[in-house]
């Protein structure tokens, strides 16, 4: 894994292990099977882990890509349908979007409006989403608030994630901006 990202000359120290090396590992948890991670650093030999290393390496390049093509989505979405002066919760949704990475995408978004926001992404009728927030804007609350609006949800004063029917979508972004005000 440390071949692979490139880091065989350099130290192992906490930045590369956590922008490089745990990213890899992560990856095969948010596109697939997280159990890679655990068979490679349990493999006994050294072609099994240098394939499994491959793969997450690979893994995590797909999920870069992802993570890039819906934030695009995410901040048109911000530019063409948020009403920035009053809506203090990003409420994003949009279609396909793989709900593995929309957390990080989520902290992205978050981090460039410096609003709490909510990625949600809808297939066949149904919304899976997650959030992030500041330290001013108690998340769990806020859906706390919206409850009867999820099929069920989850987190804390920080992030949480949520599962939502599209046709209320609508209706929990308008409750959610309602408790933020």
């Amino acid at each position: 894994l440390i071949k692979v990202a490139g880091l065989a000359d350099k130290p192992v120290n906490s930045y590369n292990v956590a922008f490089n090396i745990a990213p890899r590992i992560n990856a095969g948890g948010r596109l697939g099977s997280a159990d890679r991670g655990v068979r490679l650093f349990t493999a006994d030999s050294q072609v099994l882990a240098e394939a499994l290393a491959e793969e997450l390496d690979n893994e995590n390049k797909l999920r870069q890509v992802m993570e890039n093509s819906i934030l695009e989505d995410a901040l048109r979405f911000v530019e063409n349908k948020i009403d920035l002066k009053n809506e203090k919760v990003l409420v994003i949704n949009g279609e396909g979007w793989h709900h593995g990475v929309v957390g990080i995408v989520a902290s992205k978004v978050l981090e460039k409006y410096n609003r709490p926001c909510i990625i949600i992404s809808v297939e066949e009728g149904i919304g899976k989403g997650s959030g992030r927030s500041l330290k001013c804007f108690n998340m769990f609350n806020a859906l706390l608030h919206c409850s009867n609006l999820m099929d069920r949800f989850g987190g804390h004063e920080m992030a949480a994630g949520l599962t939502i029917q599209s046709s209320n979508i609508d209706e929990f972004r308008k409750r959610i901006n309602e408790y933020a005000d």
